[in-house]
């Protein structure tokens, strides 16, 4: 019975600590490779880059709507006409050529191209703010694998040294060195190892479907990560107020906030000029023919117009109002401004404050795997000398065990709220340049895969 106990022992280790993937057949991933990966198969990133180039159209269409004139043609002729002698066909032809220009209007145009102006500054902003959350979107998604990777390590080691124990443990016990209550210990220990362990690899097979979706990869693909999480190194923090003034020179949102407040002015200044007047002129050909084949009974005409307009309504008592109503909402603007700024104090001092706490629980951390570490060893050499019970050894590995989970977490902790902290700054995390950031082709292969997925439904 008690040599069935250690094949059982044997056979249950083997089966739970083979190897996740054949690390031959992995493809090697760097952070950025698999940054640049993961940027060039976002589908939104190349959205906020079709609205960017949709911006830059709508600025050139305005440009030609505000600053330039607009022409028109026309041209028709009359099939059949009806009279009292019965139906006479005939082929009456008229054409009109038509143009306009506003040649001022208070400059209302001039403010509404700035505004639009300012729209595409927003929309290239809006782009940039976008690639930047995808590349720390890629950075969560890199160290949520190796830190799945890592976790499976420790889950895998301390199922060794589980395993280790356990044959000990039914070795003396067969030899009477041991009693049955360490024996089951022992077990209960190990098979508890091999929950975790099984646990860590469905998180890491988990990680490793995500990773590779977001990448355009065969999900069950394995992948090896080269960066490592281990190497930590101090981060030096300048003061409160050094930071906070280089978020406001750096973040987008406070430079979106103040296009918007600029906006906002001058929407309300239009609004005033709704009341200014405005002077067009028009250019009006018309030529007509009794006879679309023939030239008489063939004469035109043409007029250039100008014309004034002065704006009234009801006796201006309606614009009046509509000069509060935008002042009312510039006002607004300024307040949601006010209140960016107090957030933007936040986050900058929530992702220094996570920094330092970073800091403190790594080295914390660190002693108590030390700690835990001479523990261990010591209760282990008890153990083997009879001198200490299964329960107190089963105790050690287990404070052994969440030493080094706790180690491990914290470093992945500390590295990526080093991006978060750069992201508060309004840092890039990533320089742009190196992306080759090529949308179209995305967006024509993902409209080739979705069509071909269609077609096999």
């Amino acid at each position: 019975m008690k040599s069935n106990q250690f094949l059982v022992f044997s056979a249950c280790f083997i089966f739970a600590a083979a190897p996740l993937f054949a690390e031959d057949s992995a493809q090697t991933f760097s952070l950025n490779q698999y940054i640049k990966a993961f940027i060039n198969n976002s589908p939104a990133v190349a959205k906020e880059y079709n609205n960017l180039k949709k911006q830059e159209l709508v600025l050139e269409n305005d440009f030609i709507s505000f600053f330039l004139p607009s022409a028109s043609f026309g041209a028709g002729t009359q099939i059949l006409s009806q009279n009292t002698g019965g139906v006479k066909i005939n082929n009456p032809f008229d054409f009109s050529l038509s143009a306009d220009w506003n040649l001022f209007n208070s400059f209302k145009d001039y403010l509404k191209y700035k505004q639009q102006n300012n729209s595409l500054k927003t929309a290239q902003i809006a782009f940039t703010n976008k690639l930047q959350d995808k590349v720390l979107e890629a950075i969560n998604i890199y160290y949520n694998l190796k830190l799945k990777e890592s976790l499976l390590a420790v889950a895998q080691s301390d199922l060794n040294d589980k395993k280790e124990m356990a044959e000990l443990t039914a070795y003396l016990y067969k030899n009477g060195l041991r009693g049955y209550s360490d024996l089951l210990q022992s077990e209960n220990t190990f098979k508890n190892a091999q929950l975790l362990f099984e646990k860590q690899k469905a998180d890491y097979t988990t990680a490793l479907i995500i990773f590779n979706n977001q990448i355009g990869r065969d999900i069950s693909a394995t992948a090896k990560l080269e960066h490592n999480i281990d190497s930590v190194s101090a981060y030096i923090l300048p003061e409160y107020e050094e930071d906070f003034k280089t978020a406001m020179l750096n973040r987008q949102d406070i430079t979106t906030g103040i296009l918007e407040l600029q906006n906002a002015e001058i929407a309300e200044t239009l609004t005033k000029k709704e009341n200014a007047p405005s002077l067009t002129s028009g250019l009006l050909f018309n030529n007509y023919s009794k006879d679309l084949f023939s030239r008489a009974d063939n004469h035109s005409d043409y007029s250039l117009a100008v014309r004034l307009n002065i704006p009234i309504g009801f006796f201006w008592i309606d614009k009046a109002n509509s000069n509060k109503i935008a002042r009312l909402e510039l006002l607004n603007n300024n307040l949601d401004f006010e209140s960016l700024i107090r957030e933007v104090r936040e986050k900058v001092s929530s992702a220094r404050t996570a920094i330092l706490l970073d800091s403190s629980a790594l080295e914390i951390s660190s002693n108590n795997l030390k700690v835990a570490k001479e523990r261990l060893d010591i209760t282990r050499r008890k153990y083997n000398d009879g001198q200490t019970s299964a329960t107190e050894l089963a105790r050690a590995q287990e404070a052994y065990l969440s030493a080094q989970i706790d180690e491990t977490n914290y470093k992945y902790n500390y590295h990526l709220d080093t991006f978060q902290y750069k992201r508060a700054l309004g840092l890039a995390i990533y320089d742009e340049t190196e992306l080759n950031f090529n949308p179209d082709s995305l967006i024509k292969q993902k409209i080739k895969q979705n069509n071909q997925f269609l077609l096999n439904l």
